[in-house]
C-alpha cells in the first residue's frame, strides 16, 4: 500500500501559478436573484467570523480585505455573506462584495460565459475580476514593486510560463466566427450578418470583389455587435466574411476566417 504512492494522492494536483488554477470551460449559469437580506448566523460561522475579526485586531501591521466572488448565490448563501459583510465593515475592514447587480455590471460578468460552475469563475471570468483587483490595491494600498527581485522569482517564473500558456488558450478558444447572411433593400444597401464568437473582443471585416482578394474593410471593436452595413455596385458579386480577435497583453489575437464567406450579386 505503500508503493507508488505520491504527494499528490493526498493533496490533489498542485498549481504551478502559485494557487490559480487554469479553467477553460463555462456553463450558462443563472444569475443571481440579488437580495441585501441579513439573517441570524450559525453558531460555527459567527465563532469563525469573530476569529478572524479577532486575528486581524492583534496583527493590526496585517492589512487585511475581505473579497465575496462573482457566483451563482442561493437566497440563503446571500443572506449568511450579507450578515457577515455587515459584521467586518462594522469592524472597520475593508469588504469588496461582486456579488452586487452594480459590481456585475462594472465588472461586465456574463453568466452564460463567465463560469465554470455555480461557484467558480472559469478562465474569462477570472480575467475580469483580476483587471478590477489590480486598479483597486494599485489605488487603495502602497505596494512595492518586486519584479526582477530575486526573492520573487518563483512568481516570475509563474507568470511567463502562465503567459504563454494563457496565448495558447486565446488562440484555441478565439474560433473563427461564422458568417451567416446577407441582407439587402431594393437599392444597393446591404447588411452582412454573422453568428458571434464566444470570448471575442472585437471582429474585422474581410470583402472582396468577384475573384479578388480579401481585403480588410473594417474593424467592430464591440463583441457584442453582429451586423456590418456596406453598399455594394451593380453587377458584381461582392463577399463577406470575417476573424474575431481577442486583446492580450497589449497586441491582439487573431482567429482563422472562412474563405468562402457569404455572396450577393445585385
Amino acid at each position: 500500500w505503500k508503493e507508488g504512492l505520491e504527494e499528490m494522492n493526498f493533496t490533489g494536483r498542485v498549481s504551478k501559478w502559485m494557487g490559480y488554477y487554469n479553467v477553460i470551460g463555462n456553463r450558462n449559469i443563472a444569475p443571481t436573484e440579488v437580495t441585501s437580506d441579513t439573517c441570524e448566523l450559525l453558531q460555527c460561522q459567527e465563532d469563525t467570523l469573530n476569529e478572524i475579526i479577532k486575528w486581524g485586531k492583534e496583527h493590526s501591521e496585517v492589512k487585511l480585505l475581505f473579497v465575496n466572488l462573482p457566483s451563482h448565490l442561493s437566497y440563503e448563501e446571500q443572506t449568511d455573506l450579507n450578515t457577515a459583510i455587515k459584521k467586518l465593515k462594522e469592524n472597520g475592514y475593508p469588504v469588496i462584495n461582486m456579488n452586487t447587480e452594480e459590481m456585475y455590471s462594472e465588472l461586465g460578468i456574463d453568466f452564460s460565459k463567465d463560469l465554470r460552475d455555480r461557484n467558480h469563475l472559469n478562465i474569462y471570468g477570472s480575467e475580469k475580476v483580476t483587471s478590477y483587483l489590480i486598479n483597486y490595491l494599485k489605488e487603495n494600498y502602497d505596494l512595492k514593486d518586486h519584479r526582477g527581485d530575486s526573492k520573487y522569482s518563483r512568481w516570475q517564473s509563474a507568470w511567463k510560463d502562465f503567459s504563454n500558456e494563457y496565448k495558447k488558450i486565446i488562440k484555441k478558444q478565439t474560433k473563427k466566427p461564422v458568417p451567416n447572411r446577407i441582407e439587402c433593400d431594393n437599392d444597393l444597401n446591404i447588411r452582412f450578418l454573422w453568428n458571434r464568437t464566444y470570448c471575442a473582443d472585437g471582429y474585422v471585416i474581410l470583402k472582396k470583389v468577384n475573384e479578388g482578394e480579401w481585403n480588410e474593410v473594417a474593424v467592430i471593436e464591440d463583441s457584442t455587435v453582429n451586423t456590418y452595413n456596406d453598399t455594394v455596385k451593380k453587377g458584381e458579386v461582392t463577399s463577406y466574411t470575417l476573424k474575431a480577435y481577442k486583446d492580450y497583453n497589449g497586441k491582439r489575437i487573431f482567429s482563422g476566417y472562412d474563405e468562402k464567406g457569404v455572396s450577393i450579386k445585385k
